[in-house]
């Protein structure tokens, strides 16, 4: 999955092109989590909340965390432990941290860097993805 932004492609054009491969390859594979013994959806406000509209970041930030996308997946899927816990009005969000070899552009001397994803719990519904970052 190629993440990284074409030299021709605009803003928009670069998050079109990977909500297609987000959506496409995750939104109707729900994975595991043993930490929360249940499965993990992939959903538009998560993704929404990476890259905005309504939580707006620098693009250099979007980019960031686009590319830490690649790691989700087996966060959740490796994760026996909850790192954090925060209640909001009626949603619970759990944190997990993971420590793991980056590779490509995000590199900055140190190859190994801590991952935190962060999944969503409304008390009435389903596990969500919510977002990622270093």
């Amino acid at each position: 999955m190629q993440l990284r932004k074409k030299h021709s492609e605009t803003f928009q054009q670069f998050r079109s092109r990977i909500w297609q491969k987000y959506y496409r390859h995750w939104q109707r594979k729900p994975i595991y989590c043993p930490a929360l013994n249940q499965k993990v959806y992939f959903t538009k406000e998560g993704w929404e909340h990476i890259t905005g509209p309504y939580k707006p970041r620098p693009h250099s930030e979007i980019y960031r965390r686009v590319y830490l996308l690649r790691y989700v997946r087996s966060i959740i899927n490796r994760s026996r432990t909850i790192q954090s816990v925060r209640i909001y009005k009626n949603e619970i969000f759990y944190g997990f941290i993971s420590i793991e070899e980056l590779q490509g552009f995000l590199r900055r001397g140190d190859t190994f860097r801590k991952v935190k994803i962060v999944i969503k719990e409304k008390k009435t519904d389903k596990s969500t993805f919510y977002s990622v970052m270093e």
